[in-house]
């Protein structure tokens, strides 16, 4: 299986970063510029130094192309440091979309204003063989500033991973990945996976709570920080390179020394996702406010890890049940020193704080605790161009000499972002190539024989 990709946008070279290679992004994308980020404080981390921007302001999308499994699961991961490239100080406010759904608004002002970086992440899988990851303006976007992209990540997840969504039809976007029983006074490589550091200045020090950012119909992910891990910085504690992140509450701590197998999961967390917990004494009830901040309504994957420090024994078995916002989750959960996941494909939560809420069954010896947990928004797919639609314009952007920039990803979809000149079709979820007027644009070259697979074509 492939194991994916790791660009470094803008740049000419290659970048160690964590242990991993980050390659140069030109072989995967054919528009826009590049140029430097700056700081004004200090010298910035290579994958924060580059940016690639795109001032075309007649494009309606621009996108990197990138070969793919399909069927495989991917998680994509997108940086964005502004570093006033433009030369101006607000970050610009634009779209990101893949294939042909639109994935978020990328919104970094609040984070750069604190000399943050910001990443947004997704786990999907490929629906072909070429994964188009797109920016695009929006009516936010204003009229002097340009999409631009720091890093992209694109990683082959394995076959159990969130193996109980049906990613025909959704997506996941990543609101929260925590460990939890983090002592910020612990240094030792027993604590957490990844110490939550911002950047500042290209010094990372220790960092506030995760910040959220809810932005139209789409939860927008600024995760306003730089993730170092242990004390090597690397991101090897995670085969699938995921950001765990701790999370800092007053409640007690325990430290968990039995040993685990990842592959016992599905969702493979990291051993030391698990080396430590949140708890409460016998006969108490753990109340978390989890995520930190405010979620907008909708549907969530939620999912829940636990294992117990505390060798089997009449006296030591620890069963509880979770509610959130107080809706049974999970009855009766029986936590052993193998471990167990709990997990909600599709759960409701109302706008506003989530709160988790984990009460030991009547008798039970010793307390409930909680080691890590994930929960990503779901999001509808988009829907597909036709298969024969999509072979046919590309072989036309292929036989024209200068095709527009923006001939790029899916031809149809999202609606707003189609190619420039091309106009399509929709019933249910899937889109026709109708019309093709390149008229004034200057397209010289000629016209594929692949052209008459575009059956549903009512104008050229």
């Amino acid at each position: 299986m492939d194991v994916g990709f790791f660009l470094n946008c803008g740049a000419s070279e290659a970048i160690e970063l964590h242990g991993l290679k980050y390659e140069p992004d030109s072989s995967f994308i054919s528009t826009g510029n590049t140029t430097d980020a700056k700081s004004n404080s200090g010298q910035l981390q290579p994958i924060l130094s580059k940016v690639r921007f795109f001032p075309d302001k007649s494009a309606r999308k621009s996108c990197y192309t990138l070969p793919v499994t399909k069927g495989i699961k991917y998680l994509v991961r997108t940086t964005y440091y502004y570093g006033e490239f433009d030369g101006g100080k607000q970050p610009p406010i634009f779209d990101q979309i893949i294939d042909g759904t639109t994935w978020s608004v990328v919104n970094t002002t609040e984070d750069y204003a604190k000399g943050m970086a910001s990443y947004y992440e997704l786990v999907m899988a490929a629906q072909n063989r070429v994964l188009a990851i797109c920016v695009a303006r929006n009516r936010q976007t204003s009229g002097d500033s340009s999409p631009f992209i720091s890093g992209l990540e694109v990683i082959a997840l394995g076959d159990t991973l969130y193996k109980s969504v049906d990613f025909g039809k959704f997506m996941l976007s990543t609101v929260a990945r925590n460990t939890f029983g983090w002592n910020a006074n612990d240094s030792s490589e027993d604590g957490i996976i990844r110490d939550l550091a911002k950047m500042d200045g290209g010094k990372f020090t220790l960092g506030s709570e995760l910040d959220q950012l809810w932005t139209g119909s789409n939860l927008n992910l600024p995760l306003g920080f730089v993730h170092k891990v242990f004390k090597n910085a690397s991101s090897n504690d995670d085969q699938f390179h995921r950001f765990w992140v701790p999370f800092e509450d007053t409640s007690p701590i325990v430290k968990c020394q039995a040993n685990i197998t990842p592959s016992d999961f599905w969702n493979m967390p990291p051993i030391k996702a698990l080396k430590s917990g949140t708890t409460a004494s016998r006969g108490k009830s753990i109340q978390i406010q989890w995520p930190k901040a405010p979620l907008p309504g909708s549907n969530y994957h939620v999912s829940l890890y636990f294992q117990d420090n505390r060798s089997p024994s009449p006296f030591s078995w620890r069963v509880f049940s979770i509610s959130v916002n107080g809706q049974t989750f999970y009855t009766n959960v029986n936590v052993t020193t193998k471990g167990v996941n709990v997990y909600a494909t599709q759960w409701p939560i109302s706008a506003g704080q989530a709160q988790i809420t984990l009460a030991p069954a009547e008798g039970a010896p010793v307390g409930p605790l909680i080691n890590a947990a994930e929960m990503f928004q779901i999001v509808p797919l988009g829907g597909r161009t036709n298969a024969r639609d999509v072979m046919a314009m590309e072989d036309m952007r292929k036989s024209f000499k200068n095709p527009p920039s923006d001939w790029t990803g899916d031809p149809c979809l999202p609606k707003e972002n189609s190619w420039t000149g091309v106009s399509c079709s929709q019933t249910n979820d899937l889109a026709r190539v109708a019309s093709v007027n390149l008229t004034g644009k200057g397209i010289s070259g000629s016209l594929s024989p692949s052209i008459g697979n575009l059956s549903a074509i009512a104008h050229l």
